[in-house]
């Protein structure tokens, strides 16, 4: 596409326009790498369900959540989104890690307390770096830094927290199968 200069608020819009357009398509492509990666890294259907499936809900939560309290994506906020899904999978691959690893329910409370920790302290650190962005003038990055701060700091303990009822359920279940 080629742009002539008239007035800023035309290009804006037809960025804008594209981002609307095409954010979608990011967000997928983001899914996508981070199931592929997981995928190689785990191989282990069950693995990969817990982790991704975890990040899938706690995603969508979070966009629901977003929607209710009317915070309405724009050309600035919608560019987080593929960062919020990736940074949101970090704590929940450390924690199926561990309970993979481990492969025992009695211990997974210890593998939670553990890893749990870690997960809730750089789900906070990475919201407050995003978080300092809210308190810009410009409109756009402070909503990239409410978006981002919402949603790094839901979508990782969301993820964490499903993931682990999800890992001790399977655990519970592989125990109960190997004890018949």
């Amino acid at each position: 596409r080629h742009y002539r200069a008239a007035a800023s608020f035309f290009i804006l819009a037809e960025a804008d326009a594209v981002v609307r357009k095409e954010g979608p398509l990011a967000v997928l492509l983001a899914a996508l790498a981070v199931l592929s990666v997981i995928a190689l890294n785990f191989r282990s259907l069950p693995f990969v369900a817990i982790a991704f499936g975890s990040l899938l809900v706690s995603f969508t939560l979070f966009l629901a959540l977003a929607a209710a309290l009317g915070m309405h994506l724009n050309l600035f906020s919608i560019t987080v989104l593929p960062s919020v899904f990736g940074i949101g999978i970090d704590g929940t691959v450390h924690l199926v890690h561990r309970g993979w690893e481990s492969r025992d329910p009695q211990a997974l409370g210890r593998v939670v307390r553990q890893v749990g920790g870690a997960i809730w302290i750089a789900a906070l650190t990475t919201t407050v770096g995003f978080g300092a962005l809210m308190f810009q003038d410009n409109p756009g990055v402070a909503s990239i830094g409410t978006l981002a701060s919402i949603g790094v700091l839901l979508v990782c303990t969301l993820s964490a927290l499903t993931a682990g009822a999800l890992l001790s359920l399977w655990l519970a279940r592989v125990e109960r199968k190997a004890a018949s």
